[in-house]
């Protein structure tokens, strides 16, 4: 079962790429925390200019502030979606099916493969 699990994983433990060195590694992951905190940032100054805006326009404002963060949320989400659309190859083809499974159909859960 654990055999199969990791072919279907196909981790094969004898990677044909190299890793990336200790030095690589570590700028990728500076570089994406400081960014990370920089655009969470940038959101909270602009959270903090217009809750009194709306508090000077709406007589609900913790109502509106609400939803409004709601919306810039589903705003923000966006790009990602747009990237998990047209980054999702293997649907269109562009990938061909895992060795193991050419020629035969994927095992169905609960059934043997025959």
């Amino acid at each position: 079962m654990a055999k199969r699990l990791v072919s279907l994983a196909r981790v094969d433990f004898a990677p044909s790429h190299q890793q990336p060195s200790a030095l690589r590694v570590l700028i990728a992951s500076v570089a994406a925390i400081v960014g990370s905190l920089l655009a969470d940032a940038i959101i909270v100054v602009i959270a903090c200019i217009a809750w009194p805006i709306v508090t000077r326009l709406c007589s609900a404002p913790r109502w509106l502030f609400f939803r409004l963060a709601i919306l810039v949320t589903l705003v923000l989400l966006l790009p990602d979606v747009y990237i998990w659309d047209k980054g999702n190859l293997r649907r269109r083809g562009a990938y061909p099916r895992p060795r193991a499974a050419v020629g035969r159909d994927w095992p169905v859960l609960g059934r043997a493969a025959s």
